[in-house]
């Protein structure tokens, strides 16, 4: 099977790819989103006024700052916190393109909501009326395809390798790092494929954060 997680720890992005048998586009599909059961706030609403603002500092911003970039505005009841992510590995523009998108997707998949996550491939967005950043958040998405195997190597050697690979991440460039491990997608047919592993992480994360995120 062919899945891509996206889990927010402040946000970590993983694909598994297996190429050989079926191939899944690199397209910026929206993965999920989710909204708070609760908080509500008027359309015209201070929070509201400053939400959008909010949204507009995250476009303008995420791609100056390497693709990760927090904002905070407001004051007390009607302050906003913001995060936006992207994917290491794609261009400013797709970058760009995504934060856009995400910013007028997330508000009309949750309307007038006060905590909201939205997921792309290639983004991750998160606005709130409480403070998130550095917070563990259990939440995600999970996006599947029919691809099938039945090789116990796949599962077994799978988490240590998602572990390798993310104890490497802080240390690469703008953190994020990708590695490929080479298995066989069946016992019967033997036949190859990869295992490909890739992590997007927020500045504020710590190791320790990032393994125990994998466990979730």
């Amino acid at each position: 099977m062919q899945i891509l997680y996206l889990v927010v720890a402040c946000a970590i992005f993983f694909l598994f790819l297996f190429p050989n048998t079926f191939c899944l586009a690199d397209t910026n599909m929206k993965s999920g989103s989710q909204c708070s059961e609760a908080d509500y706030s008027d359309s015209d609403s201070t929070f509201q006024t400053n939400l959008r603002s909010l949204l507009d500092s995250l476009v303008s911003n995420v791609v100056e700052h390497h693709g990760f970039y927090q904002n905070v505005v407001g004051e007390k009841a009607n302050r906003v916190y913001g995060t936006v992510l992207c994917r290491g590995d794609i261009s400013a523009s797709n970058c760009s393109d995504c934060t856009l998108n995400s910013t007028r997707e997330a508000p009309n998949d949750c309307p007038m909501r006060n905590d909201v996550t939205i997921w792309f491939r290639w983004c991750f967005l998160r606005y709130s009326n409480e403070s998130f950043f550095g917070d563990m958040q259990q939440t995600g998405v999970t996006v599947t395809n029919e691809t099938d195997f039945d090789e116990p190597s796949v599962v077994s050697e799978g988490l240590p390798f998602m572990n390798r690979v993310a104890a490497e991440a802080p240390d690469k460039s703008f953190m994020f790092h990708t590695a490929v491990l080479n298995t066989k997608l069946s016992l019967e047919t033997k036949e190859d494929g990869k295992f490909m592993d890739l992590i997007a992480l927020c500045g504020t994360m710590t190791i320790s954060f990032i393994l125990m995120a994998l466990h979730f």
